[in-house]
C-alpha cells in the first residue's frame, strides 16, 4: 500500500472516529434530557413496551391482542405497583384537555405556518400544518419527520427544540441537527428560509428534495368527493410490514363529524405515529388529535393537538410519540357562513413507525 493511499484511509478513519464520538455525545445528551422530562408512566410505557418488543418480536398477533380486547380499566392491578405515584407527578389532561406546547413556529410570506409542538412529559412531538394545502401534501408525499421538517425550513443560525432530536431516528440525528444550538422552545416567530419547499435528507446529492408541484384543486367542488377519492381513498398507498400494517381512515364525503381510530378489524392498535389531512369546504372544522396514555387509576386520552380549520383551506397534522400508544383523530364541523351548510373531507394514517 503506498504512502499516500495509507494517509487517506488513516484520514477516512479519524473522521469515521470523530463522527461516532459527536454522535454518541448527541445521543447521551437527548437521553439525558428525555430521563429529566418523560413522567414516571410515561417511561413505564417505554419500558413496558421495549419488553414487549424483546419477548415477542410478532406484537401484532401476541400481546398486543390481549391489550386491544381488555376493557377500559383493565389490567391496572398488575401495573399500579410499577407506576407508583405517577398520577401525582404528572396530573393528566383527559380527553378535552390541550396538553401540547408550541416548540417553534415557521411562517411563509404568505401566510402559510407549520406549529411545531410538542407534549414532553409524554414524549410526543407534531407539527400542525394551516394554508392553502401546496405545501403540506409536498411535505407528505415523502413523509419526512418533524425534525427534518423543522431544519428544512428554519433558517440554519436558529437554535433547534431538542424534543424534535430525541424522537427522530437516531441515524438522522447528527446530520440534520449540525452545529444547532439545543434549546427547549423557540418563543419568537421564524421566518422560512425559502418559499419553496425543499426537504433536507441527509446522504441525498446536495442534500435535498424538492417535492413534487400539489395543489388542493376542486376538492371542495361539485366533483369533489370523487377527485378526493382518486387523491387520497384510493390512491396509492405504503401499506408497511405485513404484520404490522399501517391503517388508513378516509372519508371522502362531505361530512359534518367523523372520528378516525387506529383500529383495524375492529380491535385498537398501538402506533408511534399519526397524520391528518383534511379540507374544510364552505364551513370551519375542529380537529383534535389524540392518544391515549396510562394515567393511575384508568388510561386516559390526551388532546395532542386540537384547531379550527377555516373555509376553503387545507391541514395537515403529523404526530410522533416514543411510545406505541392507541390514537384517534376528531373532526367536527364548527359551523358554516350564516349558517349554511359545509363541510370537510379527510384522510387519517397510522403508522407503526415513521418512515421519512
Amino acid at each position: 500500500m503506498s504512502k499516500q493511499e495509507t494517509n487517506k484511509r488513516s484520514t477516512h478513519q479519524a473522521a469515521g472516529t470523530s463522527t461516532d464520538k459527536q454522535l454518541r455525545e448527541l445521543d447521551a445528551e437527548l437521553s439525558r434530557r428525555l430521563d429529566a422530562t418523560l413522567d414516571a408512566h410515561a417511561k413505564f410505557e417505554l419500558e413496558a413496551m421495549r419488553v414487549l418488543e424483546r419477548l415477542a418480536p410478532l406484537e401484532e398477533g401476541s400481546s398486543s391482542s390481549r391489550e386491544e380486547a381488555a376493557r377500559p380499566g383493565e389490567r391496572q392491578d398488575s401495573v399500579q405497583g410499577l407506576v407508583g405515584d405517577a398520577k401525582a407527578a404528572h396530573p393528566t389532561t383527559g380527553a378535552d384537555g390541550l396538553s401540547a406546547e408550541v416548540l417553534a413556529k415557521i411562517v411563509f410570506k404568505d401566510g402559510d405556518a407549520f406549529h411545531f409542538l410538542g407534549v414532553p412529559a409524554d414524549g410526543e412531538v407534531g407539527v400542525a400544518y394551516i394554508g392553502k394545502g401546496q405545501r403540506w401534501l409536498a411535505a407528505i408525499s415523502e413523509l419526512p419527520s418533524p425534525l427534518r421538517l423543522y431544519v428544512s425550513l428554519a433558517p440554519p443560525d436558529t437554535p433547534l427544540p431538542w424534543l424534535l432530536a430525541a424522537i427522530d431516528k437516531q441515524k438522522d440525528r447528527l446530520p440534520l441537527v449540525g452545529e444547532r444550538r439545543l434549546c427547549d422552545r423557540v418563543s419568537e416567530t421564524l421566518e422560512a428560509e425559502s418559499e419553496t419547499l425543499r426537504l433536507r435528507v441527509p446522504g441525498l446529492p446536495g442534500g435535498v428534495w424538492t417535492p413534487d408541484d400539489f395543489t388542493i384543486g376542486g376538492f371542495c367542488g361539485w366533483n369533489g368527493e370523487n377527485e378526493w377519492n382518486s387523491e387520497f381513498c384510493s390512491g396509492e398507498l405504503e401499506l408497511g410490514p405485513a404484520l404490522e400494517p399501517n391503517i388508513y381512515k378516509c372519508t371522502a364525503q362531505l361530512s359534518i363529524e367523523v372520528t378516525h381510530n387506529s383500529t383495524s378489524a375492529g380491535h385498537w392498535k398501538r402506533r408511534k405515529c399519526s397524520i391528518t389531512t383534511a379540507a374544510a369546504c364552505g364551513s370551519p372544522v375542529r380537529i383534535r388529535h389524540q392518544y391515549r396514555e396510562l394515567g393511575f387509576f384508568s388510561w386516559n386520552w390526551v388532546t395532542a393537538s386540537d384547531h379550527v380549520l377555516g373555509p376553503a383551506e387545507v391541514t395537515g397534522t403529523l404526530w410522533l410519540g416514543i411510545v406505541r400508544r392507541r390514537r384517534r383523530i376528531i373532526y367536527q364541523r364548527a359551523g358554516g357562513p350564516f349558517g349554511g351548510p359545509g363541510g370537510f373531507r379527510a384522510l387519517s394514517r397510522f403508522s407503526r413507525h415513521l418512515t421519512g
